[in-house]
């Protein structure tokens, strides 16, 4: 007498219970968290960004919490982090996106002077740290009006930077300048008031 039996392995089904939400960073550097949840715990996630594996290091810390999984994104700081991320798992993909949105806010370090006082002839340089979102454009004021000479007097973005610069300085350049940065989400100003003493 024989007998013959025939074993069916079928792995559980798993499915999303809840899907990834987009997240926005509104100041820099920041951190953002995306989270999912699986219907089955401990199923092993591959976290991507924009279709790139990520492997856990200083700035992205995967977790998982049973059915609850985690990616942590540290030091957000710029373009190379605004991405789309997506958790994937046996063929099913939940994705979402990171943006950035941060108004210019001016981050002057203990060097900043809001007053010069400049011998005439004399040449400064000012530069201002700011964080913001995309990168803001810089404008210039002179007492309220435009700028009188702005191939002297001018802001630029050096390095990444504002920096407020003054060349060859005239008597007629005294006064009040305001510097500011404007992007979508806002604007910030600063104040550098000029006092020009003769040669």
């Amino acid at each position: 007498v024989s007998s013959t039996a025939s074993l069916f392995v079928t792995e559980e089904t798993i499915e999303f219970v809840r899907q990834l939400q987009d997240q926005t960073v509104t100041e820099l550097p920041g951190m953002a968290t995306f989270e999912c949840e699986l219907s089955r715990p401990n199923a092993k996630v591959q976290w991507m960004r924009a279709d790139k594996p990520i492997l856990s290091d200083r700035k992205f810390e995967v977790v998982v919490d049973g059915a609850i999984h985690r990616l942590v994104i540290r030091d957000v700081t710029g373009s190379t982090d605004v991405s789309e991320y997506s958790a994937n798992v046996r063929g099913l993909t939940s994705k979402a996106s990171l943006a950035i949105q941060v108004s210019p806010c001016f981050t002057p370090d203990a060097s900043f002077q809001d007053s010069l006082t400049m011998k005439a002839g004399s040449s400064k340089t000012v530069t201002l740290g700011f964080s913001a979102f995309p990168v803001p454009n810089a404008a210039l004021t002179f007492n309220g009006g435009s700028v009188r000479d702005e191939k002297r007097v001018s802001i630029k973005m050096v390095d990444g930077k504002p920096s407020f610069i003054v060349q060859k300085v005239l008597k007629e350049d005294a006064g009040q300048y305001v510097l500011s940065l404007e992007n979508e989400f806002g604007k910030a100003t600063a104040t550098v008031t000029i006092f020009v003493l003769d040669k």
